[in-house]
């Protein structure tokens, strides 16, 4: 085939061979920097859609381990300058007020853990919703009613959800978890505590009674002049 023939269809119309050698071939790069801006993100755009759901088998993942195992990451002397130059002076710097101001607006209305921008009332909804059907929400009960988590609780008590953590733990009456594996986990968590706590004073009469047998050994034991 003519290279001016050489398009985005033809490259995918390629078997995973012949896909190969045109395009990682050694000095076969001329047909890539003809393309323009449109047809490079056309071009990436079926190469994601070819490649979307193909799983390797364990047979290749061995294989690809076999083929990297004890090479050494080319990390030459220049780039590991260029690192270092990159990073030096980083620690410490602060943000001025306006990197500040802007981080501020781009985090405004975000949820926890989600780094793409501000989140609608419906898509916020829709990400508590998709927490509590994986269980990963923590459900209680408190005398101004049940709550999928502890942040509503929080906020319907005008409190932070430390507090509502530490009145259920402390027995508080009306405070308690709705699911059992927080019970567990609470019960869990009172065990540890009072072990702690035996051996905290264990080690504490401990410590006296040497004191005091080293007191004892001092005044009595000594042979008198």
């Amino acid at each position: 085939m003519n290279r001016a023939e050489r398009n985005i269809d033809w490259l995918m119309s390629l078997s995973r061979a012949q896909f190969n050698s045109a395009t990682f071939a050694p000095g076969n790069t001329k047909w890539r920097t003809s393309l323009s801006d449109g047809q490079k993100t056309e071009f990436a755009r079926k190469l994601s859609i070819a490649n979307k759901g193909k799983v390797r088998s364990q047979e290749t993942r061995h294989k690809i381990s076999l083929s990297k195992l004890g090479k050494p990451l080319p990390r030459t002397p220049e780039w590991q300058a260029k690192i270092t130059a990159a990073l030096t002076g980083r620690k410490g710097r602060k943000h001025s007020d306006e990197v500040k101001r802007k981080i501020s607006i781009a985090n405004t209305g975000r949820l926890k853990g989600i780094r793409r921008g501000p989140q609608s009332s419906e898509h916020k909804q829709n990400y508590k919703n998709s927490l509590m059907r994986a269980g990963l929400t923590v459900r209680c009960i408190t005398p101004l009613g049940v709550f999928n988590s502890r942040s509503d609780a929080a906020r319907a008590h005008k409190v932070d959800p430390t507090s509502i953590s530490n009145w259920i733990f402390s027995g508080r009456p009306g405070f308690s978890y709705l699911d059992q594996k927080d019970i567990d986990k609470c019960e869990e968590e009172k065990e540890k505590r009072l072990e702690a706590k035996a051996l905290k004073v264990n080690r504490k009469k401990i410590g006296q009674l040497e004191r005091q047998s080293a007191i004892f050994q001092a005044y009595f034991l000594q042979p008198r002049r």
